[in-house]
């Protein structure tokens, strides 16, 4: 049996638009604070400020503390950029929990509910690989002008993937973690909607190989792994871990696509049987 959201289907296209809207602007947003905080290196690194520190101790005109106000302006924009970027990320929440529950009161089906939340996982899956994922910075304790950051740097699923399968790269690791955090999770995501949208053999086919495919999706233990790297390097002496929007957006994405498989198996459990051999 095919499973239409009755009604008003053009309602599902404009929540979808609207969650591309705030995914785009989140990204774009973490993606400035990356820019920023290099920009806030590369001027006000610590290499640059040991070379005026001498003459900081020996300043009576006011430039150190000129320059200690430019920085912290600079630091302001790199913040306001970062809570952008979260901000962006709570409409998208707002707006998929709002649609999800608009979709359900029209079609009163948990199956209609579940597609609708597969099709959101995907929209939150494109920050949530593209977007930076975690960042960390070490800082120096300097003398007058304080703690000075001398290095940052971000991470994104997809940066750390790729980095990992460049030339000199770990392929044991990056190509494991691309099959088995990426695309089986995003593979098990579409055929489940073609098995829930389509009709007979072709629909049961289809939930049964997302069945036997979602046993290899580690998209979940990516997330845990995210979680593990960021409490070891946050309570390090001189080295802070912030963990960035996109790990927020992939464990959005996580918890859709397993909410809605869960509803679909336990909604509809005799449409996972095992695969028809007769031909039919």
């Amino acid at each position: 049996m095919t499973h239409r959201i009755p009604g008003a289907p053009w309602i599902l296209i404009i929540l979808c638009l609207l969650l591309i809207w705030p995914s785009w602007k989140s990204y774009d947003s973490a993606l400035r604070y990356e820019r920023q905080m290099a920009a806030v290196i590369q001027e006000f690194g610590f290499g640059k400020q040991a070379e005026r520190f001498a003459t900081c101790l020996l300043d009576f005109s006011g430039a150190c503390e000129r320059e200690r106000e430019a920085l912290s302006i600079r630091q302001v924009e790199a913040k306001a950029a970062q809570d952008t970027s979260f901000h962006y990320f709570y409409i998208f929440i707002g707006v998929a929990a709002f649609g999800l529950g608009l979709i359900y009161f029209m079609a009163r089906r948990w199956t209609v509910l579940a597609v609708a939340m597969l099709i959101f996982s995907l929209i939150a899956l494109a920050p949530a690989l593209a977007a930076p994922a975690m960042a960390a910075k070490a800082f120096t304790q300097v003398p007058v002008l304080g703690n000075v950051v001398h290095y940052f740097e971000s991470k994104g699923i997809l940066t750390t993937i790729l980095s990992l399968l460049r030339p000199g790269g770990s392929y044991g690791i990056g190509i494991p973690l691309l099959f088995f955090s990426v695309l089986i999770p995003v593979m098990k995501t579409l055929v489940l909607m073609v098995g829930v949208l389509s009709h007979g053999s072709i629909g049961r086919r289809s939930l049964w190989l997302a069945h036997k495919v979602g046993k290899w999706s580690m998209a979940d233990v990516s997330v845990v792994g995210w979680l593990l790297a960021f409490m070891a390097t946050e309570h390090q002496t001189f080295m802070t871990a912030e963990l960035q929007v996109g790990i927020f957006f992939f464990l959005t994405y996580v918890i859709l696509s397993n909410a809605a498989s869960w509803l679909i198996e336990h909604q509809h459990p005799s449409e996972f049987p095992q695969p028809d051999t007769t031909g039919e």
